[in-house]
């Protein structure tokens, strides 16, 4: 299993998860930018896609690019890479100021991959507004989500409903509280070393949490403990430990199903940085923190994706996994789990960036009156 990270928008990330023996592949949160007043459309009418292009045969055209200069990513590297295992190929081609639906169904032709179905997290305009046109431009095209405000929709999941697309396995996992429609997509391959990955959207991001737009506190603290913290973190195959079907959901137990590498996590946005400054002032000894902020400051200054983490590593650095933590119950003055929880979701959303300290020259420039024509009203 081979998944491809897509940067999108201001700070959104889709994805494209491809089974490499069918070349079948199913995309997550498809965006586009949005725009006040009507839809993207084609500055040229563009030649549809061959019947069956996207849900069939490989072969067909992608539309022209509609986006404005400006308009998709913030640069090539961050663009477009691959992640199987541990690997990170880039990949080129690709241009990166194409709107974004464009952009994946190009990247869908270069990789020569059947676009089966959209999983889409939630019904928010970054993570779904590319549905309906994918729709058009590829018939038969499955999307699937939990809120009947998901555009495009044709397949509603519920918690711990599986789907199967060739050899990728999904198991649902409802995480309402950013959404009240907020579903969670966790992911394998029968019979492959490749490690799972989790697509969280809004729910975790590395090093924090969505806010609580539609749902509480007592909801996220089940979603990252009870849910999304009780995926199997680990396993080693010379234990001969795997998942297990149960009623309940995923349990880490003996068995033959599947064997598991450390699980990697795929997020909605790259706000990693400021996520890890947070962690830092609510948990200032921290050295793990100190160490993946360092990280991650180098990544956004190489215009690198910080996606993905792992869950076991979300442990040791993000705040709204430590609420049981005596320096998290020390920053905000509680000691039950769902009030921590609830007190760092208050300090998150009113938290700023340290301003940086203005340019000196800059500052002399203007004592000195240099700047003034350009100031003056005309």
């Amino acid at each position: 299993m081979k998944v491809k990270v897509i940067s999108v928008l201001e700070d959104n990330y889709m994805y494209l998860v491809i089974e490499e023996s069918t070349r079948d592949a199913v995309a997550v949160d498809a965006a586009v930018p949005k725009r006040v007043r009507g839809r993207f459309a084609p500055r040229a009418a563009a030649a549809p896609p061959r019947p069956g292009w996207a849900a069939g045969s490989r072969s067909g055209d992608v539309p022209a690019a509609v986006a404005p200069r400006g308009v998709g990513v913030r640069g090539p590297s961050r663009a477009a890479g691959c992640i199987r295992g541990c690997v990170e190929h880039p990949t080129g081609g690709v241009d990166p100021c194409s709107a974004p639906v464009e952009w994946l169904l190009e990247i869908v032709r270069k990789e020569d991959v059947v676009l089966r179905a959209i999983l889409t997290t939630h019904h928010h305009w970054d993570h779904a507004r590319g549905n309906e046109e994918l729709a058009r431009l590829c018939p038969g095209l499955r999307v699937y989500g939990a809120d009947e405000r998901i555009g495009a929709l044709t397949h509603k999941v519920t918690h711990n409903q599986e789907l199967t697309f060739g050899a990728i396995r999904v198991r649902c996992l409802f995480t309402p509280c950013h959404t009240s429609g907020h579903m969670c997509y966790f992911m394998w391959e029968d019979g492959s070393p490749d490690a799972p990955a989790l697509f969280s959207g809004d729910t975790l991001f590395v090093g924090g949490c969505g806010k609580f737009f539609e749902g509480t506190a007592e909801q996220m603290y089940t979603n990252l403990t009870q849910i999304l913290g009780a995926l199997p973190k680990e396993t080693h195959p010379s234990t001969g430990l795997g998942l297990q079907r149960d009623q309940d959901g995923l349990d880490s137990a003996p068995g033959t199903w599947v064997t598991l590498a450390l699980q990697k996590v795929f997020c909605g946005h790259e706000c990693t940085v400021r996520n890890l400054k947070f962690a830092l002032k609510a948990e200032p000894e921290n050295e793990i923190v100190k160490k993946k902020l360092a990280w991650a400051k180098q990544r956004d200054d190489e215009d690198l994706p910080t996606v993905p983490s792992t869950l076991q590593e979300e442990f040791l650095y993000n705040p709204f996994l430590r609420v049981t933590e005596e320096p998290l119950q020390k920053f905000t003055g509680k000691t039950d789990p769902v009030e921590v929880l609830r007190i760092l979701r208050t300090e998150k959303d009113n938290f700023k960036k340290p301003k940086e300290r203005p340019n000196p020259q800059a500052m002399l420039a203007f004592d000195w009156g240099l700047f003034s024509p350009f100031l003056e009203k005309k």
